[in-house]
């Protein structure tokens, strides 16, 4: 429940540190009252003696305990190797000039839009490009955590289907791209750009491009029906030198597996939870997972020793948490992979 409800709308730090933290409450709980119906680890002396103080413990050395190891330890999980940062703002920037009128006639772009949009976390933002002869911002960044958040940004992108016309300018859709970005932009987090169009226009790449390059920002292209060896290497040129993919769409109706296709490389993870994007299949996010897991697993055998007040039941359980941990890793990390484990 926790994981379903709450990722996409709370940061995966505090839901990590949430799920951990009740998992050893519930542990501790049952445990203790475990022993208060037949006291077998302390003996009758603590039921009789000393159960109150182990009710005293039970918050602070469960719970709170493994919300705080939790919290930090999905904190170092989130953290990029060579300091890349997590994509917070996307930007679609989407071709509306006359020739879309023959490629998707059915607006099959702004179909796939919001299916985009539909299936992204609640912690991200949005912001849309229309271009043609000229380019214009149609949404500026804005969060779409709730309902009534992606449905103003639909109406925004029902609006586009009435701007058909003039040819094609990506140098004037990049420039308004990045000015969003450089204005609006959380400086903080990471930007990732879809830009999808189906023709193409003289562009010097190495200005245009600079200061996606500078921000480490991906531009990620999309050809709908392109056949012209210039368009198609324009869009391959900006792909390549942001550090994005591109992507050749036969038919309108493949756009909305193209834009999803994207998305799903931004690399969302959390400690459990399957592990997506260009990290999917990381050595050192798989150690990483696993040596987590096994700090939980100690953690859990010494918040037990910590609320019945025992240092051998502390030192036995940690113990044993070791391997437990160790196979719990192991488990996510080969599992959730889909990789057979025999």
């Amino acid at each position: 429940l926790i994981l379903h409800k709450l990722i996409g709308h709370w940061p995966h730090i505090i839901v990590i540190g949430l799920y951990f933290g009740i998992m050893a409450l519930c542990i501790g709980l049952g445990c203790l009252i475990g022993e208060l119906i037949s006291p077998q680890l302390n003996g009758h002396s603590w039921r009789q003696r000393y159960s109150g103080l182990s009710w005293k413990l039970l918050v602070p050395a469960t719970l709170v305990m493994l919300f705080v190891a939790g919290l930090l330890l999905e904190l170092g999980y989130q953290v990029n190797p060579e300091g890349r940062k997590s994509v917070q703002d996307l930007v679609l920037v989407i071709d509306n000039s006359g020739s879309m009128q023959q490629t998707d006639p059915d607006n099959e772009r702004l179909t796939a839009a919001k299916s985009l949009i539909g299936q992204m976390d609640g912690d991200k933002r949005v912001a849309i490009v229309s271009f043609e002869s000229t380019a214009q911002l149609v949404q500026p960044f804005t969060p779409i955590g709730t309902d009534a958040e992606k449905q103003a940004v639909y109406s925004k992108i029902n609006n586009m289907q009435a701007i058909l016309s003039g040819g094609t300018d990506i140098g004037l859709a990049l420039d308004e791209t990045i000015k969003e970005i450089e204005t609006q932009g959380n400086a903080e987090k990471g930007s990732l750009v879809i830009m999808l169009s189906d023709g193409f226009s003289e562009l010097d790449t190495q200005t245009a491009l600079a200061p996606y390059i500078a921000r480490q920002i991906p531009i990620n292209t999309i050809g709908l029906k392109l056949a012209e060896s210039e368009g198609i290497a324009l869009l391959q040129n900006i792909a390549s030198l942001t550090g994005g993919t591109y992507s050749n769409v036969a038919n309108a109706q493949g756009l909305t597996q193209a834009f999803g296709k994207i998305y799903n490389k931004i690399g969302d993870r959390t400690l459990v939870t399957e592990r997506t994007g260009e990290y999917a299949d990381s050595l050192y996010f798989a150690i990483y997972r696993v040596t987590a897991l096994v700090i939980i697993g100690v953690l859990l055998g010494l918040a037990l020793g910590l609320m019945f007040d025992n240092r051998f039941l502390a030192r036995n359980f940690a113990i044993g948490g070791v391997p437990a941990g160790l196979l719990a890793g192991l488990i996510l990390e080969r599992g959730l992979s889909g990789s057979p484990i025999g």
